[in-house]
């Protein structure tokens, strides 16, 4: 007898199931899917037992003749394509023409359907055995009825979730495929329950924040002519997931997964974020669709591109576009707080509080200037409201050895700036007031890093003050440290250093910068390859630059004098991302007034 035998059509439909679906959210993504592609405006996805018991998608679709009925349930049966070429160009959800006929051999499964201007039908069909098509009562679009999925298949329904995290699994395609097909009213009804709608106005903004639970929810896009659009929908760097999966890509409409995509987002917020936490963020694309291959996976989970590092690169740069609007988010509010009424009051008060607390000798006050910024405050007058493009060098030479201040060109005090300094925590953070009473508690180390690291990146890695040592200073590296020094000469040379090999694994330090002449000159250097071999490895393109605004900024434990402080954070506000260092620490703790009046119960 013949080993290889040709399967009967049951059992290959059974396994063309397999592929298709194997699982619930399977059955509720191809159905939304074909929905869609009928171009419905309002879909309602209704299920009990997490989907596995009932499965109920309706839609108000163009619908199906009543003829067609009985080849929709077809394996290779569909109307979006008619050669084998226009697979390649469809601009539907794909196409694999076994979607119902997998779906309805698993199941028992009803579809009534009813194209406008003809007879409304219905054909059930009982684990693969269809019925004749008869009359049916709809008046509008298309339903179908999937009920207790796999009973025919009991292994596999014994590896099935939960009916709670098949729900939630549900729920989450739902949510994702609502927000990349934002105009369509989607309803989700869970054991009677409605648990999700997406109104018809919904934008992918009003959407993505509905989602994500977040009011911090920015938009950005970048458009390639006609071909390519990429919206992306991302939170604020200070909203941080454990993971990955709040992540969502589409195309075309199209649910998928790309682990590329994804990280093109996660690359955008290399320097806003610290490693190993994630944003929530929705990716849309609309392409042109003879750009991609949307049938190389049995459940269209995946998408082939004809250009993935293009796209990978106009991913990253819609969502910097999205995170840049933040930075302009805390002008708008900064803009708000000073055209607020009681403005000129409230800066009068604080300017009070501040007063008294030097007349009082504060402990939080530190008259005498301790730590010196004078290499980044340079003697131009502070221009109150101003917003200096990036990094503008508007501040004034700090006093020195405790003189008088001098009197700003203008006028203006530095505490009549819109964050008015109050003073300084545990010589670490800075304490700050608004007129509208909130509180600004800043980290002044990464505060000032993230100051130094965008002054560096403007300015280039202009050379910075540096003497020649009397004595070279003479350091020990491993093999891995000796290899990296070459690839750092330049960089260390603009930041005020050279070096020599002095044979074996010794490096002669011959010149460095003026700031560290009075501290352990080997350490320093020592810390700074160590840094940056790290960083490095990370994938850091700027690494360099990192690590030297790290070692040049302010420590946690300098004492800084209210001048310099006020100066830091007029600063911090006038760089392109105030939120976080760039490693992704956070910068400042916001606590409103409102929520400060709560604690006080008034």
């Amino acid at each position: 007898m013949a080993e290889i035998k040709k399967l009967d059509s049951l059992t290959a439909s059974k396994i063309a199931a397999g592929e298709v679906v194997d699982r619930p959210v399977n059955v509720v993504k191809e159905l939304t899917e074909n929905a869609l592609d009928a171009g419905a405006t309002k879909i309602t996805v209704e299920l009990e037992g997490g989907g596995s018991d009932y499965i109920r998608v309706t839609d108000n679709g163009r619908g199906i003749k009543f003829e067609d009925l009985p080849l929709a349930i077809e394996r290779f049966a569909t109307s979006k394509i008619s050669s084998v070429e226009d697979v390649y160009s469809v601009s539907t959800f794909g196409f694999r023409g076994e979607a119902l006929a997998a779906i309805s051999s698993v199941s028992h499964f009803t579809i009534k359907s009813i194209r406008e201007g003809d007879r409304p039908g219905e054909v059930a069909v009982n684990y693969g055995t269809a019925a004749d098509t008869r009359p049916s009562p709809i008046s509008k679009g298309t339903q179908i009825t999937v009920s207790k999925l796999f009973d025919n298949l009991p292994v596999r329904k014994k590896f099935l979730k939960s009916p709670r995290s098949s729900e939630a699994e549900i729920l989450r395609f739902i949510k994702h495929f609502s927000m990349v097909n934002a105009g369509v009213e989607i309803i989700a009804v869970f054991d009677g329950t409605e648990v999700y709608r997406a109104y018809p106005a919904d934008t992918m903004l009003e959407l993505a924040k509905k989602v994500f639970s977040e009011d911090k929810v920015q938009l950005g896009e970048k458009v390639h002519g006609t071909s390519i659009k990429v919206s992306v929908c991302t939170t604020h760097p200070s909203v941080q997931r454990k993971r990955r999966d709040s992540i969502f890509i589409g195309v075309n409409g199209r649910v998928i997964k790309d682990p590329a995509l994804t990280q093109a987002v996660v690359q955008a917020y290399h320097r806003v974020m610290p490693p190993n936490v994630y944003p929530a963020a929705v990716v849309d694309i609309r392409i042109d669709p003879s750009a991609l291959d949307v049938n190389i996976h049995p459940a269209k989970a995946e998408v082939r591109f004809e250009a993935p590092s293009q796209l990978f690169a106009y991913v990253r740069d819609a969502t910097e576009a999205a995170l840049a609007k933040f930075t302009a988010a805390v002008y708008a509010e900064q803009e708000e707080i000073l055209n607020e009424g009681q403005v000129e009051a409230g800066k009068k008060k604080i300017s009070e509080v501040v007063m008294s607390a030097q007349e009082r000798k504060d402990p939080f006050m530190h008259a005498r200037p301790a730590f010196d910024l004078s290499r980044e405050f340079k003697s131009a007058p502070v221009k109150e409201q101003a917003r200096p493009d990036a990094y503008a060098e508007t501040y004034q030479q700090p006093p020195e050895n405790g003189a008088a201040q001098p009197e700003p060109a203008d006028g203006i005090q530095p505490e009549t700036e819109q964050f008015i300094v109050i003073g300084q925590l545990a010589d670490t953070y800075i304490l700050c007031g608004t007129p509208r009473g909130d509180l600004m508690i800043i980290d002044q180390h990464v505060a000032h890093e993230r100051i130094l690291y965008e002054k560096y990146r403007m300015e280039k890695l202009q050379a910075l003050p540096s003497m020649t040592l009397f004595e070279p200073v003479v350091v020990k590296f491993d093999d891995e440290e000796l290899l990296f020094l070459p690839s750092m000469a330049d960089e260390l040379a603009s930041f005020g250093y050279s070096f020599e090999l002095f044979g074996g694994k010794e490096v002669k330090v011959t010149r460095a910068p003026v700031d560290v002449l009075k501290k352990d000159i080997g350490k320093e250097f020592s810390e700074i390859i160590h840094d940056a071999m790290n960083l490095r490895k990370s994938s850091s393109q700027d690494y360099a630059v990192v690590v030297m605004s790290c070692r040049n900024a302010v420590k946690a434990g300098d004492k800084l004098d209210r001048y310099t402080m006020q100066h830091l954070v007029n600063a911090l506000f006038e760089t392109q991302n105030p939120h976080t260092c760039p490693h992704g620490r956070p910068i400042i703790y916001h606590l409103p007034a409102a929520d400060l009046a709560k604690k006080f119960n008034r």
